[in-house]
């Protein structure tokens, strides 16, 4: 799996990282969680830190190398462009993974670059232990974006779903760490987090539960035939069910100063268009919608025109900021 890893990652700035501990003590943020780990490295045990449990990121020699292959593992990049003007950041919906936007890698423009999550004990990473608390997972998240670089340069984000949610906890995290925010985010299927309906689909027998993924998701049919694929993947849904029924917005965050859009699907039983315009009062920048005909999962049937409006939000980035770039 690391050389997986490795060749997916490869096209992310990875910082240069230090041979040993004291010396990444150093050349790191005196303010980063990541100085708690490098301490326990220097102090010959591993740790937890401000609620980040790095216990399991070490390995038995305290090898940084571990802790840099942890923040690697977060991202897929199935199309290296290393000379990309813009990142985009994809995040996947509940029991989904990073393939889901395989395609979009190679439908993008030269100068677009997609970098998928891969949450961890999903696909890939199966042999990870699943996160079900939303402010774990943006926390560790936050660290992987900001010590793989790739957020320095223009960026935007797009999530589906509970991918969207986790969007807008991730800025928020980012915000909080003063690192570069996006410079927009998109989020799809998702209600306004103050609009967020309530649920109890995690606690639900698998059968029931299954009965639901069948309606939301009509591409299912091998895990509705298929008992074996059934009992590996029902864990991973009702995993990502829990996060997302159990995450308490804060509502009284500020808006974010990131130009926001919200696509949906027109029959989406999951939400509404006011749920979706909510989005509109949690950014101090533009905000538009966008719907197509179809349910949750109606940018299955609209990829190209999903991608389409996605790259015109680049190409605007990309006026806006073009005394940033270097011309050819």
């Amino acid at each position: 799996m690391n050389n997986i890893i490795d060749e997916s990652i490869s096209s992310l700035n990875i910082a240069k990282m230090p041979k040993n501990a004291q010396e990444y003590r150093k050349f790191n943020s005196p303010n980063s969680d990541l100085n708690f780990v490098v301490d326990s490295v220097i102090n010959k045990k591993a740790t937890t830190a401000k609620g980040l449990n790095f216990n399991a990121v070490l390995d038995d020699n305290n090898d940084l190398t571990s802790l840099i292959n942890h923040f690697k593992a977060w991202f897929r990049v199935y199309e290296k462009r290393p000379k990309a003007k813009i990142k985009l950041l994809c995040l996947p919906h509940a029991g989904g993974s990073a393939s889901f936007f395989r395609e979009w890698a190679h439908l993008m423009p030269s100068n677009i670059e997609v970098i998928v999550v891969q949450y961890p004990g999903h696909e890939d990473r199966i042999d990870e232990p699943l996160i079900d608390d939303m402010h774990d997972l943006v926390k560790s998240l936050a660290q992987a974006c900001i010590h793989c670089n790739f957020i320095n340069s223009e960026y935007m984000i797009f999530g589906h779903s509970m991918g969207g949610y986790i969007a807008w906890e991730l800025v928020q995290e980012l915000q909080k760490l003063g690192a570069k925010l996006p410079s927009h985010m998109v989020v799809s299927g998702s209600e306004a987090p103050n609009l967020k309906n309530k649920g109890n689909w995690h606690k639900c027998a698998d059968n029931i539960l299954l009965n639901e993924i069948n309606r939301l998701f009509s591409h299912s049919e091998a895990l509705a035939e298929n008992s074996e694929i059934s009992k590996m993947v029902l864990p991973i849904i009702r995993n990502d069910y829990r996060l997302v029924e159990t995450w308490e917005p804060d509502k009284l965050l500020n808006p974010l100063a990131v130009p926001i859009s919200a696509f949906y699907g027109q029959d989406d039983t999951e939400m509404t268009k006011e749920q979706a315009e909510g989005w509109h009062k949690l950014t101090t920048k533009t905000f538009d919608i966008k719907s197509w005909e179809g349910e949750h999962f109606y940018l299955i049937n609209h990829q190209n025109e999903v991608i389409s409006n996605l790259v015109n939000i680049a190409k605007n980035i990309y006026r806006s900021t073009l005394t940033t770039f270097v011309l050819p």
